[in-house]
């Protein structure tokens, strides 16, 4: 069985919860509202991305002390222009193209900036075209698949960023972030990704979580305690889906409030009714 990355961080979050899902096929009703800002959010990144080659090879001498407005109108073109084609599902979820403007603009506004610096410095070097194109760094890659038969593991990277001498993933997080460090969940999310990358690339030893909504970032560096809680913890995964009881519900009574699968969680028939067909104890 391979684990995706999500699984591990969905057991730390609620082992009976990914049970439902996985195996029961009872899912959490997802407001369609997250659904269409974060489809939009991952395009945009993804468009930026793939765009930034041609922004800086259009970058010339004259440009020289206006490449952040440059890379802010680019940014600006592209937003504009994913959301006028996710008009209708805006629509749906009423919420005005303006108003889905000013909602994802100010994350996009932050990482143009520090594009822009990266290449505003190799610009005051009189470097440009591919030359400049060739010094900036980290290069990045958006939405990057990964998947490894020998640890049953796999994962979709939000971002990675692609130095010289490493490679670091990058997972962006909406929401309120910890006062400390990463939500565990977060941790092991990026955990997978590390050993993934490992694989791969022998000098991937840091991630980082990017909460955006506060701007906070967090590295984890992976070393022998992560790598253990990653594999011990898809151990864990592995043996509840593949057991033939359901979990008990967790007692922290805030958080299953706050869960998009609670009704249906807390519908003992229901839960017993599918359970029953499947063969699974309840």
């Amino acid at each position: 069985m391979i684990l995706s990355a999500t699984d591990l961080s969905s057991y730390d979050y609620c082992s009976r919860k990914l049970f439902l899902e996985k195996i029961l096929g009872i899912r959490a009703e997802i407001p369609k509202s997250v659904l269409v800002k974060g489809s939009i959010r991952h395009s945009a990144y993804e468009e930026i991305v793939k765009k930034e080659q041609e922004i800086v090879l259009k970058l010339k001498p004259e440009d020289k002390g206006n490449i952040e407005e440059k890379y802010r109108k680019e940014y600006s073109q592209i937003l504009s222009s994913i959301i006028i084609k996710n008009k209708s599902r805006l629509r749906d979820i009423e919420m005005p193209l303006q108003e889905a403007f000013s909602a994802f603009w100010p994350s996009l506004l932050l990482h143009a900036k520090e594009r822009a610096k990266i290449a505003e410095d190799g610009a005051a070097k009189g470097i440009f075209g591919e030359q400049l194109w060739e010094s900036i760094t980290p290069k990045l890659k958006a939405e990057y698949r990964i998947q490894s038969e020998s640890l049953r593991l796999r994962g979709i990277i939000d971002r990675l960023e692609i130095f010289p001498t490493k490679i670091v993933p990058v997972e962006i997080k909406t929401g309120k972030n910890p006062l400390e460090g990463v939500w565990p969940g977060h941790k092991l999310q990026v955990g997978v990704y590390l050993l993934l990358l490992q694989e791969q690339f022998e000098n991937t030893k840091e991630a980082v979580v990017h909460y955006v909504d506060s701007d906070k970032k967090v590295s984890i560096m992976l070393n022998p305690f992560l790598r253990d809680e990653v594999m011990e913890t898809a151990q864990k995964v592995r043996e509840l889906l593949g057991g033939k009881e359901v979990p008990s519900r967790i007692s922290n009574e805030k958080k299953c409030k706050a869960c998009g699968l609670y009704d249906k969680c807390y519908n003992d028939n229901l839960v017993n009714e599918t359970a029953v067909k499947k063969g699974i104890n309840y």
